[in-house]
């Protein structure tokens, strides 16, 4: 058999769509390898859409201290290893912190929401999730444009 597994909700549930079932196994090894074949197809397809050079954010990209701070307002960078291995970017790492209980370095709510700078689509993350704060002077030369066009 093989399906897709989607994490949804508080809890971690896992949701199974699209499941495929043979008594044949070179059956089922064609049907997850073309969908395998998509999803690189739709990786690359994104890559090339969001148009940025490949790179890694660290804790070196962050300035010291940053998270002993109130987050909301603040470029932050998303931890690589809480990241899907294929979203392991900083055109992915990179946003803001829009608000959240996770947000004060305080608070017992851990929820921080999230706007990504180059696409502008919000998500949640942990507080844990978060690496720390941008340091400006050390993103990559796309992120700085993008940084600067926010600010106007």
């Amino acid at each position: 058999m093989t399906c897709f597994r989607e994490i949804v909700g508080p809890f971690n549930d896992s949701v199974f769509s699209d499941a495929f079932a043979s008594d044949d196994y070179m059956e089922i090894i064609d049907v997850f390898s073309g969908r395998l074949r998509s999803a690189v197809r739709d990786m690359k397809r994104l890559r090339k859409k969001r148009n940025v050079p490949y790179s890694v954010l660290t804790l070196e990209s962050c300035v010291p201290d940053g998270l002993k701070e109130d987050l909301t307002g603040k470029l932050v960078v998303l931890a690589p290893a809480r990241l899907a291995p294929e979203f392991r970017t900083s055109d992915f790492q990179l946003g803001f912190a829009i608000g959240g209980f996770g947000c004060a370095p305080d608070a017992r709510g851990r929820k921080v929401f999230f706007k990504e700078l180059l696409s502008g689509e919000t998500s949640e993350w942990s507080a844990e999730d978060i690496l720390g704060v941008a340091n400006p002077e050390k993103l990559p030369a796309w992120a700085q444009k993008k940084l600067k066009q926010h600010r106007k």
